[in-house]
């Protein structure tokens, strides 16, 4: 028997296994969250942990990225354990958004005394415990979805599901959850048998273990909508009575549309577009009483996944990026040193490095630069810009990001041009979701991530689907409103659109192409 001691922080745990592991196996079956972007292929990076004993050398793909880390750092996904070895994980402080602007509404939860409203995202979990006779919130939970060990984004985990791993999908996100269940009814010394529960369509359908076979492949058409109240999901909780909110199409799901109740799209006579920004970019568009949604596939670069030194909102990550004088500054969360940079500080380096000249509309890095020939520098034979200490943006980070932000601002485009109007004509701009909380808009629009005449009309809402999940939660007759959003919403196929396809290869500019 051959035994790995786990570290991180002031945690320490011993596990015992009888034949050759990889690092992580061993920490997946401790239920230990861990990130693994590409789905444990070794092409990311993002899984490095200091690691030493009876282990396995490195082969050249891991030693290419391993190369300008610290000694002992190896990569868990490809590293593996022949013998007693130890594993030093980083240790975790991420920022995850969970508050929210809850309208008025009428009191009318559902039964019991105490009650779960729960947000299942494709990068982060909210959960809330209320008090559903005086709808106070008692608790909240927030932790790193643990899914993410199967691949960063939606697609990843549906291909692992329909590959066969659909159970152990499953199993680790309910297991997460009921974690947080537990220590939150053991924390009020209560018990809890209701609970609300939304997501986009992959995550309930991942959860649920709904086959995502009809997610695979157009026409994308998918049998069962939701909306609809389940019993025996939870191991330690059989009993748990889970409501799921309705869905409107194959990638617009429940938690949108419990955002657009948050944000009142559901009685309103002003023109409002909502959007929340992710892995998954999912809006909604009302105007003259009607609703358009679309989603629009982002991929994790607003994550942090998918760039070089990409990493979650946590401690060290970069979240502000100013230049001025031949000389770049940044900020961090926490104030820590640099170990990377997050979501926002990408859009901010973004539109600095568009600002000096440092790259120009089409992405490129100039080179020839001499105001701030002092940071550029290469990565793998390419451009790179140096921000602090050793973190970069390099070129290919950049296309990344254009083919993110030209989803995003492309499927806005496509929305507004499907009702014959202009960005001008939008009343309430609402940016939902941990990205949009923290998100410069001067800096989102400067780049292009959307027109710059919604900037002045750009609210920032929080974690609106957890919102809007706890006022299902919390007023019953709230039910039948998403319901109806559900089911009237005129879902546009950005798949098939020939609008969004000519605004996506537009919109891979930087800058505002209206202007």
């Amino acid at each position: 028997m051959m035994k790995c001691t786990i570290i991180q922080g002031s945690d320490q745990r011993t596990v015992y296994f009888d034949r050759p592991q990889k690092l992580s196996e061993l920490l997946l079956k401790q239920d230990i969250p861990f990130s693994m972007p590409c789905g444990q292929n070794g092409t990311c990076g993002k899984c490095a942990v200091i690691a030493t004993g009876d282990l396995t050398t490195p082969d050249a793909r891991e030693l290419k990225k391993i190369s300008d880390m610290p000694q002992n750092t190896r990569l868990a996904c490809q590293c593996v354990a022949n013998g007693d070895c130890q594993i030093i994980l980083p240790q975790k402080n991420n920022r995850i958004v969970s508050d929210g602007i809850i309208p008025e509404f009428t009191l009318d939860a559902m039964d019991g005394d105490y009650g779960f409203a729960v947000d299942i995202g494709t990068t982060t979990v909210a959960v809330y415990l209320y008090n559903l006779k005086t709808g106070k919130c008692l608790k909240r939970n927030t932790f790193m979805n643990p899914q993410s060990s199967f691949g960063a984004d939606v697609i990843s985990r549906i291909e692992k599901a329909v590959g066969g791993m659909q159970d152990a999908l499953a199993a680790t996100i309910r297991d997460a959850i009921e974690d947080a269940f537990k220590s939150m009814m053991d924390a009020e010394q209560i018990k809890v048998n209701t609970a609300v529960i939304t997501g986009n369509t992959a995550m309930l359908y991942l959860f649920t273990k709904e086959d995502t076979t009809p997610l695979t492949a157009a026409p994308f058409e998918i049998k069962n909508y939701l909306g609809t109240t389940v019993i025996g999901l939870f191991k330690r909780f059989p009993d748990m009575k889970v409501y799921l909110p309705k869905t409107a199409a194959a990638f617009v799901g429940s938690d949108i549309i419990c955002s657009m109740l948050a944000c009142e799209m559901n009685d309103t006579k002003q023109t409002v577009l909502m959007v929340d920004i992710g892995t998954n970019g999912e809006m909604g568009l009302i105007h003259d009483g009607k609703l358009s949604v679309c989603a629009t596939a982002a991929g994790p670069a607003f994550e942090g996944a998918g760039i070089t030194f990409g990493m979650a909102a946590g401690d060290g990550a970069i979240d502000s990026v100013t230049a001025a004088d031949g000389i770049i500054s940044c900020t961090t969360i926490g104030n820590q040193k640099a170990v990377g940079i997050c979501g926002t500080g990408l859009i901010d380096a973004a539109a600095m490095l568009l600002n000096t000249g440092l790259i120009d509309e089409t992405g490129c890095i100039d080179e020839e630069n001499e105001e701030y020939a002092n940071c550029l520098t290469e990565y793998d034979n390419s451009p790179a810009i140096k921000l602090a200490d050793n973190i970069l943006i390099t070129q290919q980070d950049i296309r990344q990001l254009q083919l993110a932000k030209a989803a995003i601002c492309g499927g806005i485009d496509t929305l507004l041009e499907t009702a014959e109007i202009d960005p001008e004509d939008v009343d309430i701009f609402y940016i939902a979701g941990g990205f949009g909380r923290y998100i410069s808009t001067v800096s989102a629009a400067t780049i292009g991530l959307f027109p710059k005449a919604l900037t002045k009309k750009a609210k920032a809402v929080g974690n609106a689907a957890g919102v809007g999940a706890s006022m299902l939660l919390l007023s019953k007759p709230l039910i039948a409103e998403s319901i109806k959003l559900a089911e009237e919403a005129n879902v546009v196929d950005l798949s098939t659109s020939p609008i969004f396809m000519e605004q996506y290869i537009m919109r891979m500019h930087f800058g505002d192409d209206d202007e």
